[in-house]
């Protein structure tokens, strides 16, 4: 169930669910959220909130939160997630290798590329190796998204 909270002119929503690794029998958890485009008090806390979710669904267990945060890294809520007591690590920024561009938002790709921001973001809490990570550049000839996907190989 989504909710227009705090300064937010949407409705947003976080999904979240709790995994077993059926070959090695680890717990962890995966988030997935889409944060409020104007609100920056709606950004910041719900950054709050999914920190506080995984605290209580799988505790100090490993965790992966992805999606489109609509800010970028020099934000209060990028901030709020990177620098919390529950620390959690951005895969762009901790991969071994990354490839590809360095932006996700490219408006269907009506903003020239040296314009273009990294708004989406994979946080991994620490217990999280990030191998690699790649933003493949858009295909202007086949467009499916506004955004650039983010792609992370990591190891738990």
């Amino acid at each position: 169930v989504g909710m227009m909270g705090w300064d937010a002119v949407c409705v947003r929503i976080a999904t979240w669910a709790k995994f077993k690794d059926k070959a090695t029998g680890k717990i962890f958890m995966a988030v997935n959220t889409h944060f409020d485009h104007v609100g920056e008090e709606a950004r910041r806390q719900s950054a709050l909130l999914i920190i506080r979710k995984i605290k209580e669904i799988v505790g100090e267990r490993p965790a992966v939160v992805t999606g489109d945060f609509n800010v970028t890294d020099a934000s209060d809520a990028y901030e709020t997630i990177t620098t919390n007591e529950f620390v959690m690590k951005d895969a762009y920024k901790t991969a071994a290798r990354v490839t590809g561009v360095d932006y996700t938002f490219h408006d269907f790709a009506r903003i020239p590329a040296e314009d273009c921001e990294k708004i989406d973001f994979i946080f991994v809490t620490p217990q999280v190796l990030v191998k690699n990570c790649e933003i493949p550049a858009e295909v202007p000839e086949a467009l499916l998204s506004d955004h650039n996907p983010q792609l992370a190989d990591l190891e738990f």
